[in-house]
């Protein structure tokens, strides 16, 4: 397999048997790392697909593969001691960030989420998934409501778990985080004056740093990061905000949300780590 990965936790190590085994297009080895009611969701310009055990899905990726002769390569790979383990992978310029989780040392469910320059490449149009999505009502009214206040700026995009479920990640969020840079977060500010729970200012918690404010919209918190940074593994993080994290638009409402992306999230740690949560 053609990746760098260090494989220290057993699910990894499994998915790179996994991956090996799919690049060599070995059916009978590759099957051996899947559960016998393996379920496993992915996303068309049609809508989400979903196949469901052993069966099934080989003859899925047989079918997938009749035709294709390339090979991918893992770009990054990570888990957690809960079962899960999340991978991006690339295969002719085409990204895709795929969520694992296992069940007796076997893969039982696989969740792919492809990258929109895949769309823009096979069907020479930007074609934005359409997604089923969960959310609570409040959320979605105080979505609109931002989309409708926030139509003139320029830099914004909604981060955090309401993002991560826009774009199919099946999480509960109870509230709403924006992304944008400093510059805007003041902007966002004054756009929503009456709302105001916590006027924006520098802050710093030994964690996380950025212009960052508290709105309260339709009855939902709404925070503002302007120019975040993050400590993870003793380091400090870039400023993070709509120019230097990948951001998408899902449809949505009837609206085109501007979302910060599953493999941005995935780099940056956040994906692994809400996931984690989200399982206790």
């Amino acid at each position: 397999m053609d990746s760098k990965i260090y494989m220290k936790e057993e699910e990894e190590r499994i998915l790179a048997k996994f991956f090996d085994a799919e690049n060599r297009r070995d059916w009978k080895e590759y099957e051996k790392y899947l559960s016998d009611d393996v379920e496993w969701t992915f996303f068309t310009p049609d809508g989400r697909r979903i196949v469901k055990g052993k069966k099934d899905y080989l003859e899925t990726m047989k079918e997938i593969y009749e035709k294709n002769k390339s090979k991918f390569i893992v770009i990054s790979m990570t888990s957690n001691d809960k079962g899960i383990a999340i991978a991006e992978l690339e295969m002719d310029s085409r990204r895709s960030v795929d969520v694992f989780e296992f069940r007796n040392g076997h893969i039982f469910r696989e969740v792919e989420y492809y990258d929109d320059t895949y769309w823009l490449d096979q069907f020479g149009q930007e074609s934005n998934v359409t997604i089923p999505i969960n959310l609570d009502q409040k959320i979605k009214d105080a979505l609109k409501d931002i989309c409708n206040r926030l139509i003139n700026v320029k830099k914004w995009a909604i981060d955090g778990s309401t993002s991560l479920v826009l774009q199919g990640i099946d999480l509960m969020p109870n509230d709403i985080d924006i992304l944008t840079d400093r510059d805007c977060a003041y902007e966002i500010h004054e756009i929503f004056g009456d709302f105001v729970v916590e006027p924006v200012s520098y802050s710093s918690n030994g964690r996380y740093e950025s212009h960052y404010g508290v709105l309260s919209v339709r009855g939902v918190k709404v925070e503002i990061m302007g120019d975040l940074r993050v400590l993870r593994d003793g380091k400090w993080s870039s400023p993070q905000n709509p120019e230097t994290v990948k951001i998408k638009r899902v449809r949505f409402l009837g609206m085109e949300i501007p979302v910060v992306s599953v493999e941005s999230q995935l780099k940056s740690g956040y994906l692994l780590e809400r996931i984690k949560r989200n399982k206790h």
